[in-house]
């Protein structure tokens, strides 16, 4: 459902005592990794997210946004007044909400079907 919270709950549930591995973005979001005991973890961190500036930006009635840090790039390079945004997940809604957009169309799961089925009720 794209719900952090939920998914670092159920994962948490399913770990157990055993450890786990993560492998993401360096300073990407914790909150999955929060619900599991620290000793329990092993984190690599596999990419860096850049925000860059001084982005052209084409113009789009539909914006869709997959990540906080894309959701970031796009506000320091253009504006979402009069778009039509679209979230993946519950945490880059909450970042678009924090940074004052308040329309934003989450779909069921992060699945192409859900994707696309949201974008035929448009």
């Amino acid at each position: 459902t794209g719900d952090m919270n939920a998914v670092a709950l159920e994962l948490a549930m399913e770990v157990c005592n055993n450890s786990i591995l993560f492998v993401g973005a360096e300073g990407g979001s914790e909150i999955i990794r929060s619900a599991i005991a620290p000793d329990q973890i092993s984190f690599v961190p596999i990419y860096r997210t850049e925000i860059l500036e001084k982005v052209v930006i084409p113009e789009t009635d539909v914006v869709f946004l997959s990540s906080p840090s894309n959701a970031k790039c796009y506000l320091n390079n253009a504006s979402l007044d009069d778009k039509t945004v679209i979230a993946i997940g519950s945490t880059t809604s909450s970042f678009l909400q924090e940074n004052r957009v308040t329309e934003v169309l989450i779909p069921h799961s992060a699945s192409e079907e859900s994707v696309i089925e949201l974008l035929r009720k448009l």
